[in-house]
């Protein structure tokens, strides 16, 4: 619950839009400001400058990338130029400028078509066929063609490869079968199990031709689309990872570097620094940056400091620096795919009693915690579904059937008190006693909780209430396992899709949140799960997250920002809500200028 996680939002990762608040009235000022600078002129033989884009060879970003994996010197490094093992937020930011994917997301999270320029949906939703472009290939002139996506598809489910995140593309046919069985020799990838591999006629990964690639389904779900979008479904130089195995990154800056994408990878940080270098083989409009070189830190500060003096062109403030920055600093924010939340056990007293969770929801002032405790720094909210997150609800109401965000301490109290007449004998001393557990590592989440539990007081005095605080990784643990009551926790997209946010609160999945057991709700999610038609499906999953509110499923909090700033010679910067610039319609128009 961190108010400000210096790239380390992807997609986490991976909340990757038009103009937001702060860009518009960026936009307003610096229309004023040429008024005024057009008046200031008449009568003047003299001309203002005006910025012109600088010469190609000075087309250069200068950015930061933050991480804790070293080599083998110690040296800081990406965790890993695989894309099948990308599950950090530098690996991704790498792995999505250099590596092709079938479809990408534009900077409002839309899927956007990019490898493939055609799809298919089945009429019952049970096969995906997606039509290449024709003719394109990496830098090193090795074709990419469906038999590429196959390969690189049926790898990352290859327990063999031990892909963290392959479960995000289980929707495929047999899937997680493949992805489950042993490895009992992994260097020659030997697999034991029924299933070697998926890739084929018949198979549920199938290069139909060199420009045509089908895929099972073992269900309904669009929700692989976004998946689609992510590392783990990057296509990979096949030729290369069958020559050299598993050593095969240490040869991507052969021959001057390999890249499918936008860009491809010059020079790695133990060559002398991380460089990119614009793909002259990517098949799209070419990016105007013609590099990007990339410093590495393992703490914001020192980064910022960096952006300070001049060493870098984008700066990542940390949650104190942003409270402090002067306003006319050009602080930028976009609100993340992540909500700070409440986590009740509905299979666990008192949380199992609707009337007592509604008293709590409406005991919390949520603009008092977001204002005054976190500076403003966040967003209160009553969401499940964050802002940014295609199926967003701006209609949506909390359970007291009203947008309010501060509480409402006089009806929580008629409530609570209904509550302890009926359950614990008119007295709230002898009501089921409440643990609030909070993770360590996170300075804020003490303090909310701490306030939380102040509020929870001034409604019901006297009730057996405790905070705990712990470890993350075992409150996550605890939560994972179903046996903790009462959580306060961060929820981040793990892929940016509805179903990620709200297929949780269903009785099939594990932990505190699968107590929920609403199942109009349940229902709601599995149509729209298998919802071919966007807008139908958006409107599937509001439904469906306004009975989990009303419920109290969950009591969600705020959402975190994301803060950055630029230099005055940087232009077309936005960070999307997984804090990355979209490849499809950011990173190819940011631009370095000069006032000529």
């Amino acid at each position: 619950m961190r108010t400000q996680d210096t790239r380390s939002m992807r997609h986490g990762r991976r909340a990757r839009r038009g103009r937001g608040p702060v860009a518009s009235a960026l936009l307003f000022f610096t229309l004023l400001s040429v008024v005024a600078l057009t008046a200031a002129s008449c009568g003047s033989t003299s001309r203002p400058k005006t910025p012109q884009p600088a010469p190609d060879a000075q087309q250069i970003l200068r950015d930061a990338l933050f991480t804790s994996a070293a080599d083998s010197s110690g040296a800081l490094d990406i965790a890993s130029y695989d894309p099948a093992l990308a599950d950090d937020p530098a690996s991704a930011t790498v792995a999505a400028l250099i590596y092709p994917s079938l479809v990408t997301l534009d900077s409002h999270l839309t899927v956007r078509l990019w490898a493939a320029e055609g799809m298919n949906v089945s009429a019952d939703g049970l096969s995906v066929t997606f039509h290449l472009r024709s003719g394109i290939h990496f830098s090193d002139g090795e074709p990419i063609t469906a038999q590429t996506f196959a390969f690189a598809l049926n790898r990352a489910l290859d327990p063999c490869v031990n892909a963290p995140l392959a479960w995000y593309l289980y929707p495929i046919a047999e899937a997680a079968a493949f992805h489950q069985e042993d490895c009992p020799a992994p260097q020659q990838d030997g697999i034991a199990g029924p299933i070697t591999t998926l890739i084929g006629i018949g198979q549920p990964i199938n290069p139909v031709d060199p420009l045509t690639l089908t895929l099972t389904l073992a269900k309904p779900a669009m929700r692989l689309l976004t998946a689609l979008a992510e590392p783990i479904a990057f296509a990979v130089p096949q030729g290369l990872v069958q020559q050299y195995g598993d050593q095969w990154t240490q040869h991507l800056t052969d021959h001057g570097g390999v890249g499918g994408s936008l860009f491809q990878l010059s020079r790695t940080p133990q060559q002398g620094g991380l460089r990119l270098l614009r793909n002259n083989a990517f098949w799209g409009a070419a990016p105007r940056l013609r590099e990007i070189d990339y410093s590495l830190y393992s703490a914001a500060g020192q980064a910022y400091s960096a952006y300070q003096a001049g060493n870098l062109d984008i700066g990542y403030p940390s949650a104190d620096q942003v409270a402090s920055a002067p306003k006319s600093a050009g602080m930028q924010s976009t609100p993340l795919l992540r909500i700070v939340a409440l986590g009740l056990n509905w299979h666990d007293a008192p949380f199992d009693n609707q009337q007592l969770r509604l008293a709590f929801a409406l005991a919390i002032n949520k603009q008092s915690i977001a204002t005054d405790l976190l500076s403003g720094l966040v967003i209160p909210t009553n969401h499940l579904v964050p802002q940014g997150l295609l199926g967003y609800n701006p209609a949506l109401v909390g359970p007291d059937s009203t947008q309010q965000l501060s509480g409402s301490t006089a009806e929580a109290v008629k409530l609570a008190q209904t509550f302890a007449s009926s359950a614990c004998s008119g007295s709230f001393a002898q009501c089921p006693a409440i643990t609030l557990e909070a993770p360590a590592e996170d300075a804020n989440a003490s303090v909310v909780a701490a306030e939380i539990a102040r509020m929870w007081q001034d409604v019901a005095p006297g009730y057996p209430l405790t905070v705990k605080v712990e470890p993350a990784a075992l409150l996550q643990q605890r939560t994972a396992s179903g046996d903790a009551q009462f959580t306060l926790s961060e929820w981040a997209a793990d892929y940016p899709d509805a179903q990620n946010a709200l297929g949780r609160f269903t009785p099939a999945t594990p932990g505190v949140s699968g107590a929920v057991n609403l199942p109009d709700a349940t229902s709601l999610l599995a149509t729209a799960d298998a919802e071919q038609d966007p807008t139908q499906r958006a409107k599937d999953y509001q439904a469906a997250e306004q009975l989990l509110i009303s419920a109290v499923a969950s009591i969600p909090l705020y959402q975190e920002q994301f803060f950055w700033q630029t230099s005055s010679h940087l232009q077309n910067v936005v960070f999307d809500p997984l804090g990355q610039m979209s490849v499809y319609d950011t990173l190819p128009s940011v631009v370095v200028m000069r006032t000529v």
